[in-house]
């Protein structure tokens, strides 16, 4: 764990675009400037606003594109969690040991957002496995 003055939580809430979609209304936590957009696995740095609790892009999303919205609070003291991984040839499954898994997880590899993963208590399981030596660190 890396300590912070501030602490800092993260919640989640994800969507499934209908075909040419532009805008998502967060309506599981309050969206504040602190947030990460995420499409098909790829971190949104341009192309999107924020009014209120309603994203926006500014154009159209294919059907069935996965957006996943990571909103980032924080509070006056406490701790960020992460913990770092070196992968082995086709690893599937990492098990944090450093803090308490919840359902609002960052499953990073290789600094790629990864979505194909499902989790059992406090181990985290890639389907597809990683390649040797790859850098997997999960925030949570």
């Amino acid at each position: 764990m890396v300590s912070f003055t501030h602490s800092v939580s993260l919640s989640k809430q994800e969507f499934i675009a209908l075909q040419g979609q532009r805008e998502f209304e967060i309506t599981d936590f309050i969206l504040t400037d602190y947030y990460i957009l995420v499409v098909e696995d790829i971190i949104q740095m341009s192309n999107q606003t924020k009014a209120g609790q309603i994203i926006s892009f500014t154009s159209g999303l294919n059907l069935g594109s996965r957006v996943v919205v990571y909103g980032i609070c924080g509070t006056v003291s406490g701790t960020v969690k992460k913990q770092e991984f070196t992968a082995t040839a086709g690893q599937t499954i990492f098990t944090v040991t450093a803090f308490t898994l919840t359902d609002n997880f960052i499953f990073v590899m290789d600094d790629v957002i990864q979505s194909a993963i499902s989790r059992s208590g406090n181990a985290l399981v890639y389907e597809m496995g990683a390649a040797l030596g790859s850098k997997i660190i999960i925030y949570g």
